[in-house]
């Protein structure tokens, strides 16, 4: 299953960038735990509702959202990916590219779990792996 992951994982990050977080839905369990960066500002998101609000936040905030994952890694139930979000701000139009670290959890070909450490070092030892 754990292929299956990866594989989902990659079309969700996918619709995000195209901004489409109903699409993003489909691979996520209803209850997921959402926690990208910028939660310590806000908090998470919980649920497919929640994982839609953080959709309509960004076409708030943003005229930009990309995310690129060019490693991601299977873990067996869990999927670490490192890549980059890039944004652009709405009226500043600030664009920056920060660095994504992302850890999720899978159960029944859904993701449970999606938390962005930011930090390498910070994810590596939440699966359980030094760098």
């Amino acid at each position: 299953m754990s292929e299956e992951n990866v594989a989902a994982f990659l079309e969700s990050a996918a619709c995000a960038s195209r901004g489409d977080w109903e699409g993003v839905t489909k691979y996520t369990h209803p209850d997921v735990v959402f926690i990208p960066q910028r939660a310590p500002v806000r908090g998470g998101w919980n649920g497919h509702d929640g994982l839609r609000e953080f959709g309509e936040d960004n076409r708030e905030t943003f005229d930009l959202f990309q995310v690129s994952y060019p490693d991601v890694r299977d873990l067996g139930d869990k999927v670490l990916a490192l890549g980059t979000v890039r944004i652009r701000g709405k009226g500043s139009g600030a664009e920056v590219e920060v660095p994504s670290t992302i850890v999720t959890e899978w159960r029944d070909g859904k993701m449970t779990r999606f938390e962005d450490f930011g930090d390498v070092k910070k994810a590596l030892a939440a699966v359980g792996l030094e760098s």
